[in-house]
């Protein structure tokens, strides 16, 4: 909630769709941003308003991701996958990005959330610290 949600959800200790469904007075989701995948996208699917759009943009579970075919022929959602690539390779969409991060930091609007910072020289340990994936936040390396 610091970090400006009005709502969170620890889907180890909350049922996430019986939340999401609250928290929306029933209608469900109408985006989800699923940078994990496993066993977990199904929750989400069911979590999700009728043409919802999911973007997949990661796959840090070990498991495999199973699509709930049922949910998905009756709420119909546009599930897209999304890498930065797609951005990095548009010279114009790059651009605008950065700008908008840009003004954004500097206009106080987004606030990055650095978890810790390491000089260049300990960029194993840097990388290690982001493999066990155990902070919340960016890794930081100073140069």
């Amino acid at each position: 909630m610091q970090a400006g949600a009005q709502h969170v959800i620890v889907p180890a200790a909350q049922d996430l769709v019986a939340e999401v469904h609250r928290i929306t007075s029933g209608k469900g989701a109408d985006i989800v941003l699923d940078p994990v995948g496993g066993p977990s996208f199904q929750k989400l699917i069911a979590a999700t308003a009728e043409r919802a759009q999911v973007f997949v943009y990661g796959a840090m579970s070990q498991e495999p991701t199973l699509l709930p075919m049922f949910d998905v022929l009756s709420k119909l959602p546009v599930i897209k996958g999304y890498s930065a690539i797609d951005i990095m390779s548009d010279p114009v969409a790059l651009q605008a990005g950065i700008r908008l991060i840009t003004d954004g930091v500097n206009q106080g609007k987004l606030k990055p959330l650095v978890a810790k910072s390491f000089p260049v020289t300990q960029v194993a340990e840097a990388h290690m610290a982001m493999e066990a994936n155990q902070h919340i936040g960016k890794i930081v390396l100073s140069v």
